[in-house]
């Protein structure tokens, strides 16, 4: 017996309908507080770590050093953060801020668009199939 090809059809809207529910109630979900969202991204983090640790064998001597190290760098990197935040609000009046923020979240969502799209210099990089052996961005018009 033959299949109907409205039967292929079908099978991915209903998929889509089963899973929708689950999609809306993630969504659904109260934002949590800023540092809920670092502390479960933080025991992510840990989690992979450990799991590096132990597919290398490392004993707990090394794995304490390379904790500190760790802490270490990441003290030094909020630090650097402070400076440049404070040395950025010494260059920027208020309102180049907001302007500087707005046209940063402007190119963010121009780039995620041309990303999702296939368009714009996120579809074109080095290894893809409009990059050209110059190094340089073929057009739409001269790939196809």
């Amino acid at each position: 017996m033959r299949r109907l090809p409205t039967r292929k059809m079908f099978m991915p809207a209903l998929l889509a309908l089963a899973i929708a529910p689950l999609s809306l109630t993630a969504t659904a979900q109260p934002a949590q507080g800023e540092n809920g969202w670092n502390e479960q991204r933080q025991e992510r983090f840990q989690e992979r770590r450990q799991a590096l640790f132990d597919r290398a064998g490392l004993d707990e001597e090394t794995r304490s050093a390379l904790e500190e190290a760790h802490g270490e760098h990441m003290q030094a990197l909020r630090e650097l953060h402070e400076q440049h935040r404070e040395r950025m609000d010494e260059i920027l009046d208020e309102e180049q801020r907001t302007a500087l923020r707005e046209a940063k979240r402007e190119m963010r969502q121009e780039h995620m668009q041309a990303k999702r799209g296939g368009q714009g210099p996120a579809a074109c990089r080095r290894g893809s199939p409009r990059w050209s052996t110059a190094g340089t961005c073929r057009t739409r018009s001269a790939n196809s």
